[in-house]
């Protein structure tokens, strides 16, 4: 079993939480203005035949999976932000056990440890 984090570590996760946060919003933000510069008519300006027209629209759905990623990467941060500030990171949300400290290495926003996030995933796709 894996012991709770100690306060430094905590610390330190906070730090790279953090600094992964303004990273992402700082992404989040250059891809909505250039979004915002190309307005999709760019795209749908060059593309004039009617098979071009699907792939605009494909591209213009690729850009919003983009920012789908960014938005969710921001949630994923914030919610592990709160989760320190209410001394609760690091432990598995389910069974409330500590989460091992190479899975908050590799994946900082981790929310349940290995076994209950298979359990989650498992359940989640039947």
């Amino acid at each position: 079993m894996s012991e709770k984090l100690s306060g430094f570590q905590v610390e330190h996760f906070k730090n790279l939480l953090q600094d992964r946060f303004y990273r992402v919003r700082s992404d989040l933000h250059n891809e909505l203005l250039a979004l915002d510069k190309e307005g999709g008519v760019t795209i749908a300006g060059v593309v004039y035949q009617a098979a071009a027209g699907a792939l605009a629209h494909l591209l213009a759905g690729l850009k919003m999976i983009d920012l789908n990623h960014y938005l969710n990467e921001v949630r994923d941060i914030e919610a592990a932000l709160m989760r320190i500030a209410e001394d609760k990171y690091g432990i598995c949300l389910d069974c409330c056990r500590p989460i091992y400290f190479k899975r908050l290495l590799s994946y900082p926003t981790a929310k349940r440890c290995v076994a209950c996030q298979r359990l989650y995933e498992k359940m989640r796709n039947e």
